[in-house]
């Protein structure tokens, strides 16, 4: 009787410390691939275990990388190009730094990464107000996608003879169809 509680015992132990070990080499497999990081204009790669931004009212944001060693980086909204983050549920979310005028050196807000590449390019911006506002940068629009300027994008839009085709009903042209319409027009209206 007495042999088979440490038998019993034995084998529990020895089924905690595998679980345990299990645990622990998940842990740190997750912690290195699911680590946030910087790109910057410069295409240079920084990585770190908190990433946190300010953005001031009528002056240049500022971006801190804190590194494991107690180290801390910090950056200009103008010298990043993304932020690649990982939420508590292990979501990678992909931020870039986009002008929102135009013109204002100071104006460099974060925004979610749709579509980044092509002839238009669109992004995802959370004003306060208003939940994921589209913002568009191309050659021919520039800002935010409010319902009184969703027209004026869709008349640029027509200038392409596959995109009046492919788009011709009023409901296949709505603003909550945006990223589809930029698809088909990055993919068909490169002229």
């Amino acid at each position: 009787m007495k042999t088979f509680k440490i038998l019993s015992f034995v084998l529990i132990s020895l089924i905690v410390f595998v679980c345990s070990f299990s645990c622990k080499v998940t842990a740190q497999n997750q912690s290195t691939t699911q680590q946030d990081f910087i790109i910057l204009n410069t295409k240079d790669t920084v990585y770190g275990e908190k990433i946190r931004f300010v953005q001031w009212f009528q002056r240049l944001g500022r971006l801190t990388v804190f590194k494991k060693n107690d180290e801390e980086l910090e950056y200009g909204f103008n010298e990043v190009y993304q932020i690649h983050k990982f939420n508590r549920r292990g979501k990678k979310l992909v931020y870039e730094f986009v002008k929102e005028y135009k013109d204002d050196e100071n104006s460099y807000i974060a925004m979610d990464v749709v579509y980044n590449t092509g002839k238009v390019k669109l992004y995802y911006d959370d004003p306060g107000e208003f939940p994921d506002l589209p913002f568009i940068v191309s050659d021919f629009f520039y800002g935010h996608v409010y319902k009184n300027r969703h027209k004026e994008l869709l008349a640029e839009f027509d200038k392409c003879v596959a995109f009046r085709e492919q788009f011709s009903t009023r409901k296949s042209r709505r603003r909550n169809q945006i990223e589809k319409l930029i698809a088909f027009y990055n993919a068909h209206c490169e002229d």
